[in-house]
């Protein structure tokens, strides 16, 4: 699970995804406003933890990600 947030900083790092409202996947995500992904606050829950989902991330989305996770963990 990765932290999302509203609050966009103005210099984001390695680790922010920022997804705003022109990007094309973002109505899948269900997110009302431009969020930012933040991929150094990960954290493990258990399946029974979550309640429901909002939306989902698309593909393009999912590639930045996991280009990033590689770049961040060097792997």
């Amino acid at each position: 699970m990765a932290f999302i947030s509203s609050k966009i900083p103005q210099q984001p790092s390695d680790a922010d995804v920022v997804i705003t409202k022109n990007h094309p996947e973002f109505p899948l995500t269900g997110l009302k406003v431009d969020s930012v992904i933040k991929l150094d606050k990960i954290a493990t829950l258990s399946k029974s933890l979550i309640i429901g989902e909002l939306g989902e991330i698309g593909p393009n989305i999912k590639d930045e990600i996991n280009k990033r996770l590689r770049r961040i963990f060097h792997i």
